[in-house]
């Protein structure tokens, strides 16, 4: 269990990301798909891809929990890119049903 000790504002840097996500999913819900359906915003979801989603969503923060050990910097650094790059792309991926090729 020695794995799991981290330091207090990383923990919070991860339930900020958790709760960033949340906000960002509701976001899509009742913003992004009414406003700009024209756009290609469309709200097709898949249960199968959003617990895909999930799943990877959970292994990369338990990654970064590891990542964390190693090193603070990349840790923190791992946790920013997830949150611009991750987050928002398999938010949009299980809510709207796309394409697997371009979440891996």
């Amino acid at each position: 269990m020695s794995f799991l000790k981290l330091n207090k504002g990383f923990f919070i840097a991860i339930i900020g990301l958790v709760l960033i996500n949340i906000l960002l999913e509701y976001y899509y819900l009742n913003f992004i798909c009414p406003k700009y359906f024209y756009a290609g915003f469309v709200l097709d979801f898949s249960f199968v891809k959003y617990f895909e989603s999930k799943a990877w969503f959970t292994g990369l923060l338990f990654v970064s929990l590891i990542i964390n050990k190693k090193s603070s910097f990349i840790g923190a650094l791992y946790l920013f890119l997830l949150l611009m790059i991750f987050v928002p792309g398999h938010i949009i991926y299980s809510y709207s049903n796309g394409m697997r090729q371009v979440f891996y």
